[in-house]
């Protein structure tokens, strides 16, 4: 009996091991770039969290930067047209209008953050000179009592891309390694 269950829970495991594996990557475009993007990574359209609009063809796709990890601990990507969120958020309040659409550089790598805020909605802004007025890099928000990781998005530049990065407060400090992880995906993914 122990070795036919043996076999059953065998050739269970490799059929799920050969589905998984057979699922070949999903084509994603957009701003005239095309990725392959591994099945483990995509996210559906008809998966997208609420928290991201809806999809039509100009509005970007989604993937996960760590598919293997619990869900509240994934940390998920959204690649958009640079020039579609900036002229969006044109003539708004935007924190994009002054980082990633800014005629200046957007230098937030090297800089330190400081965190503003209250306990239910803070951001982090490029420290140095006056607070009130400098760049939002990240913005974040308590989701529930239950969760005592505050949800956090920093939108930033790729070429004419722009990332989103949405990731736990947690994490904040390691938006740098975030963005470059990526980017390496993305790189290794165009066509």
């Amino acid at each position: 009996m122990q070795t036919i269950g043996s076999y059953s829970l065998f050739a269970m495991s490799l059929a799920s091991a050969l589905l998984v594996s057979c699922s070949g990557p999903v084509t994603r475009k957009v701003e005239g770039h095309t990725f392959k993007v591994p099945d483990a990574n995509n996210v559906k359209d008809s998966d997208r969290p609420f928290f991201l609009p809806s999809p039509s063809g100009s509005d970007g796709f989604s993937f996960t930067l760590n598919p293997q990890a619990a869900l509240p601990d994934r940390i998920l990507i959204h690649v958009a047209s640079k020039k579609e969120v900036c002229r969006r958020a044109e003539g708004t309040q935007a924190d994009v209008n002054s980082g990633l659409c800014s005629s200046k550089p957007f230098l937030w790598r090297d800089a330190r953050f400081a965190k503003t805020g209250d306990a239910v909605f803070w951001q982090y802004r490029l420290s140095g000179g006056e607070i009130s007025g400098a760049t939002v890099v990240v913005r974040c928000t308590q989701s529930s009592s239950a969760v005592r990781k505050g949800l956090c998005a920093s939108v930033l530049p790729y070429h004419d891309l722009a990332l989103t990065v949405h990731m736990t407060d947690n994490r904040v400090e390691h938006l740098a390694a975030l963005y470059d992880e990526a980017v390496t995906h993305l790189r290794t993914w165009e066509r």
